[in-house]
């Protein structure tokens, strides 16, 4: 095993620790650098998201008992990203929606929009992130529940779709 992929094991084993619920399809051991993990296919839209946020958002989505309506992927990396997993997924759906807690401006939304007008994907994109702002000073989980990015509005960003 390579010294990046060690890295990236730690780092999913961390993450899996801590988490409550820890479906098996939402993790997976196999991970190199550049690739992404499809944790669901669905046909309602396309989610992409990555890190912490990709649990809040499984939670999110097995209350509405959606898991397997929407194709969801778990970038595991974020530079460089999986572009061909993401153009073959861009082009099935109609809608997509990046979720994040970044930014919106310059952030993984932003190369998305980037690698869909490169590769003339015609899909429409929401971006749920931070406003490119400046943020008031507030507890992690007090900014996520304001700005939709708690579970509860990922519930109902994800419930127009």
């Amino acid at each position: 095993m390579s010294e990046n992929r060690i890295k990236f094991h730690q780092q999913l084993q961390m993450t899996k620790s801590k988490t409550q619920s820890d479906p098996s399809n939402i993790t997976t051991n196999d991970i190199a650098v550049g690739k992404s993990h499809v944790i669901s296919e669905g046909s309602k839209a396309l989610i992409i998201s990555y890190g912490v946020t990709v649990n809040t958002i499984y939670k999110a989505l097995e209350k509405m008992n959606a898991t397997n309506s929407f194709t969801f992927i778990n970038l595991l990396c974020i530079n460089p990203l999986d572009e061909a997993t993401l153009i073959k997924h861009l082009n099935r759906h109609k809608k997509a929606i990046v979720i994040e807690e970044a930014t919106e401006h310059g952030s993984i939304g932003s190369a998305i929009l980037e690698l869909i007008n490169k590769n003339d994907i015609s899909i429409k994109l929401e971006i749920a992130a931070l406003p490119n702002v400046f943020l008031e000073t507030a507890s992690r989980q007090q900014l996520l529940s304001k700005y939709g990015l708690d579970e509860e509005g990922i519930i109902s960003t994800l419930s127009k779709y």
